[in-house]
């Protein structure tokens, strides 16, 4: 193609060489091309000199057109090896450099403005529990905004909630598997009806606190809470009285393996007991449903996304520093 070129250039000066005329000394070679190659993306662009000389032979564009694109090409590589080849590992530092605290101011005013949305967030949740404005639901939740003393404590106190739940499914999940087994289910079948049931027993109750906590709270003047408490509750005492039906036989038939003659008033003894630890496992997890305030909660993770945000302002702040102190060598060097 270049070739092509130079014989163009020959053509146009009227000489069978097939080189190019030497230029005079004062004629830079590479303002000339670069000249040559504006022309050309000028042309191609709006086709101003195709209307003006080629219009009756109907050509769609000038010969040169046809290698101004590998030409641009090739001396777009070229430049970009004679840039890395020619600059200084100086200004490679500084350029790294000013990107890189480019960069961190650009993290810094993110982390900013994210700082102040959450303390924003704090001081709403601060004041639905002092009681200034309505909270979850449109109810008052009035409580005291908890004071994070770290971030691991305050993590585990957030835990707390879901590891309870973990180990009443923990403590459950064998004797409900063990149960269901004794009723000739197959193992994997068992195991498949064991994780709803653990579920059913652990989310009726503590859906039916959250209910009873609106009620609390002020929306007993609507008929929906109450209706949803009736079902939940009711498909809970449905719950504890099929689970205990199936503890019971499961139990029986673990004590007939040694004692065939089982007295009635054992088996009454056994359904009671079972029914009641069902019952005070609930009731237990309905009062900490009723007593739980959600604004507490957000208002504490809301701290701890306050202090991690903090901790990465300041350790964006040390690598902008660092970042600047680069430049600054790179600079004066």
């Amino acid at each position: 193609m270049l070739r092509r070129i130079r014989e163009f250039f020959s053509r146009r000066a009227g000489k069978k060489s097939k080189y190019p005329t030497p230029l005079p000394s004062h004629i830079s070679d590479n303002q000339y091309l670069a000249a040559s190659a504006h022309a050309g993306q000028v042309d191609r662009g709006t086709g101003a000199y195709d209307k003006y000389l080629f219009e009756d032979q109907e050509i769609p564009e000038m010969p040169y057109e046809t290698a101004v694109d590998d030409h641009l090409e090739l001396m777009s590589l070229r430049l970009s090896q004679r840039f890395r080849r020619f600059i200084s590992k100086a200004e490679n530092n500084r350029i790294k450099a000013s990107r890189a605290l480019e960069r961190e101011q650009i993290r810094q005013d993110s982390l900013l403005n994210s700082k102040l949305r959450v303390e924003q967030q704090i001081e709403h949740q601060a004041r639905v529990l002092a009681g200034e404005v309505p909270g979850r639901q449109g109810l008052n939740w009035p409580g005291e905004s908890p004071q994070l003393v770290s971030v691991l404590a305050s993590r585990i106190r957030l835990a707390s909630r879901y590891i309870v739940f973990l180990a009443i499914a923990a403590v459950d999940l064998w004797i409900i598997q063990r149960s269901l087994t004794n009723l000739n289910i197959q193992f994997q079948e068992s195991w498949l009806l064991t994780f709803p049931a653990v579920s059913a027993q652990l989310v009726f109750p503590h859906l039916a606190g959250i209910r009873r906590s609106y009620l609390v709270r002020g929306m007993h003047r609507k008929i929906s809470p109450w209706l949803e408490l009736l079902v939940l509750l009711g498909l809970w005492i449905a719950f504890i009285s099929v689970m205990t039906d199936i503890r019971v036989r499961f139990i029986v038939s673990e004590i007939q393996l040694y004692d065939a003659n089982m007295p009635p008033e054992l088996v009454l003894t056994f359904r009671v007991l079972n029914a009641v630890l069902l019952l005070a496992l609930g009731g237990w997890l309905i009062f900490l449903a009723v007593r739980e305030n959600p604004h507490e909660i957000e208002s504490l993770r809301a701290q701890i996304k306050l202090s991690m945000t903090e901790r990465k302002i300041a350790s964006s702040a040390q690598r902008s520093l660092s970042a600047s102190k680069k430049l600054e060598e790179a600079e004066s060097s």
